[in-house]
């Protein structure tokens, strides 16, 4: 098992139907790297739900704030 592999955070569906979301203190210019899987409907009647899949690596900065923006397009 690789300690440097390991998740920081794994989030609920609760917290992520609140915006924004928030991580642990990060290790200022570490690299992290962000995984997941959203599911999401439109709110409309009978419209699909679709998947999407997210991958992105970021750098932490000294001040904490990292903005990922994520396109469900």
């Amino acid at each position: 098992f690789d300690a440097d592999k390991r998740p920081i955070k794994i989030f609920n569906h609760d917290e992520l139907k609140k915006a924004p979301v928030s991580l642990p203190s990060l290790e200022s210019g570490k690299l992290y790297h962000l995984q997941g899987t959203l599911y999401y409907c439109e709110d409309s009647p009978d419209s699909p739900c679709l998947i999407k899949s997210i991958e992105t690596s970021f750098t932490a900065t000294p001040n904490g704030l990292v903005t990922l923006p994520v396109d469900l397009k």
